[in-house]
Parts: structure tokens; sequence; C-alpha cells
């Protein structure tokens, strides 16, 4: 994206992904996820080219998540855990960040919805999961030109733990304390004095500020999808 795009309004290169990370959620999209990375490569070769949304958010693009609360608290605890790998990784941080995690007063404004209150994190995705196997935008659609957002509500620690397993289902969305919804901006403000602390597909950004605008780039990204 810091180079100019191609005359269609896309960009001038195409990306193609072999799964090697710990998540590896934006492979789900272009048909790769749990490919071994020979298998994943010839498969890019042969591959047809899409074209995706893009997010934006802190002077910066993310192709699949950015979240504020939980979960970037959760990135952080994932990233000091080196002895586990995949779906273990993400488990063993999500129940250390209970641990210690006070959930945030955050304010909620796009067209579609406003909220505030205490809340357990918000999402704004582009692709299906986060995590690996974590369902929170089941319904997402990386071609549609919007943000699926999923909104979780400060709940009891009985409820997070009946809760996690209908979120790696995807089944959680008809849950009293989740809402989800659609839109092409969202700003997530910080109502209690305490800078949000965010990740961007599963980078830890604490920028030290109290609000931030999400907004989305439709179909801007060119990529490989696997045939």
């Amino acid at each position: 994206m810091k180079v100019p795009l191609a005359e269609d309004g896309a960009t001038a290169a195409a990306i193609g992904v072999i799964p090697l990370g710990t998540g590896n959620d934006f492979a789900k999209l272009v048909g790769i996820y749990k490919q071994p990375p020979e298998v994943a490569a010839v498969r890019m070769m042969r591959a047809s080219e899409d074209r995706f949304d893009l997010g934006f958010a802190l002077g910066e693009y993310f192709d699949n998540i950015m979240g504020a609360g939980f979960d970037a608290e959760t990135v952080r605890h994932a990233n000091q855990i080196k002895r586990l790998r995949g779906l273990a990784v993400y488990l063993a941080a999500i129940y250390k960040t209970f641990v210690f995690f006070k959930p945030p007063q955050l304010s909620i404004e796009s067209r579609e919805h406003s909220e505030s209150g205490e809340m357990m994190m918000l999402a704004a995705a582009i692709g299906v999961s986060g995590g690996g196997s974590f369902y929170l935008t089941p319904q997402a659609d990386p071609r549609d030109g919007l943000l699926d957002i999923c909104l979780i509500r400060k709940v009891g620690v009985a409820t997070f733990l009946q809760s996690v397993p209908k979120v790696m289902k995807g089944t959680h969305t008809t849950l009293d304390e989740v809402s989800v919804f659609r839109t092409r901006s969202v700003t997530i403000r910080s109502t209690n004095g305490t800078p949000l602390v965010l990740q961007l597909d599963g980078e830890l950004r604490e920028p030290g500020l109290m609000e931030v605008e999400v907004t989305i780039v439709p179909r801007v990204l060119r990529v490989l999808v696997a045939r």
C-alpha cells in the first residue's frame, strides 16, 4: 500500500500466502489453511487473482482483524509464550489474560450502532476468525466493503468459561452479552482516562490514544486464491 496502485485501483502486486504462522487466519480466506508449505506453494503458483478489503487504523492497514480490549491483551500474553504452538498458545494466553484483565470503559460509535459501558472487547474484522480457531465474525466476507464488528460486553467468570467454546464454533453471536453488526467506519473511545490497547493482525499497538477510528478500504488488496 506504500506504492502507487494499479490502474484498476488495486495493489500493483498480489499477495500469496504460505501458512507458517501461529493462527494462519488469513490462509482460510485464500483456501490453503492447514496446508503443508510445499503444497501451499504449488497451489499459490496455480492460484487465481481476487481483490479483498483492507482495514485502516492508527495510520496502518490490516487484512484480517483489529481488536481493542481483551484480545489485545491476549496478544500481549501470547507473545510471551515460547513453548507452545498453534491453538495452545491462544488458549493459554486467553486464560492468563482473564485472570488479570479489567474490562475497559469504552464508547463505540458508528452509523449502525452506538453504545458505552464496560466491555470485554471489540473486534473489527475482514476475515471470519482470529487466533486460528476463534470465529468472532463467522459471517464476514473479505470482499463486501464492510467491517464486521463483534462487541462483547463485560461478563462474569462462569459466562466467560462457557462462552469460549461457542466463540470457537461461531455460535456466540446470539448471546445477550454480544452484539454483531457491519459498518464502513467505527470510532472507539476510552472513557475512563486509560489509553487504548489494540492489536492489528496480531501485532500489539499501544499508541497512548483515547480514541481511534477504524475504516474499511474496499477491494484494494490483490490476493492469490487457491483453486
